[in-house]
């Protein structure tokens, strides 16, 4: 009997134990990546033209009715 709930015990250990390995796994997983592109990265740079305007070019957006 005493045999039987050792085992019982070590089943719900390892079930345990394969379940807080697939929960953590992504994140860590995610966290290593993000930590790596952070290392990674030398500079950043704006966006180019992110300031144009489109003003007396001729286009009026989505109001310029194909005109």
């Amino acid at each position: 009997m005493k045999s039987t709930k050792r085992k019982a015990l070590l089943i719900m250990a390892a079930i345990a134990v394969a379940a807080a390995v697939a929960v953590g796994l992504p994140a860590l997983e995610d966290y290593m990546n993000r930590k790596a592109w952070e290392k990674a990265t030398v500079a950043v740079y704006p966006m180019a033209n992110q300031h144009i305007t489109w003003t007396g070019a001729g286009y009026n957006g989505i109001w310029g009715k194909g005109e």
